[in-house]
């Protein structure tokens, strides 16, 4: 999976299970005007990372084609801003435990290892105070590079194959 797939797929379950129907979603690092309350902001803090995670290499025959494994581990902090920010802070970290939303995050290719607690970072700005919450989810996402590489399947020598002399221009075949 791409990283710009797997940020849409946290787009889509954030908007699902914010519980609110105006409520809008936005990744913050991207340039956004000033919105309205109540939103959601997202943004990928840390990763990717593959540290730790050891990739590995598959060959399926027949398809000569190698593909390499691995892990990348992300961060993603969840920003609710509005009056109802630790409520719907609440009710996304729970909607986590929900079967429909793990069982669609493992089809897109990743799944949560592990989530934070929500903090109320609620603060003055001007002369009103500005409702925020916040929480950490940690991420891991399986990525599969599929590499186009052509299989040697005869190679022709000239000299000696395991201690027998061979013709040049003689195929050997793979044992």
């Amino acid at each position: 999976m791409k990283i710009d797939e797997f940020q849409e797929n946290l787009y889509i379950w954030a908007s699902e299970n914010a519980g609110l129907q105006d409520c809008r979603v936005v990744w913050l690092d991207e340039a956004n005007p000033k919105l309205r309350k109540p939103f959601i902001g997202l943004k990928l803090i840390d990763g990717p990372d593959s540290r730790g995670f050891e990739p590995e290499i598959r060959w399926k025959k027949p398809d000569p084609k190698p593909t390499l494994s691995r892990q990348k581990r992300f961060t993603l902090s969840v920003n609710v801003y509005g009056r109802r920010a630790l409520s719907v802070a609440d009710s996304l970290r729970d909607s986590l435990d929900i079967p429909t939303v793990y069982e669609t995050f493992c089809r897109a290719g990743f799944s949560v290892v592990s989530v934070g607690l929500i903090r109320d970072l609620t603060e003055l700005l001007d002369t009103k105070f500005e409702k925020r919450a916040q929480f950490d989810i940690g991420i891991l996402l399986a990525s599969n590079t599929i590499f186009d590489l052509e299989a040697i399947e005869h190679v022709t020598v000239d000299g000696t194959v395991n201690g027998k002399p061979v013709s040049p221009g003689v195929t050997a075949d793979e044992p």
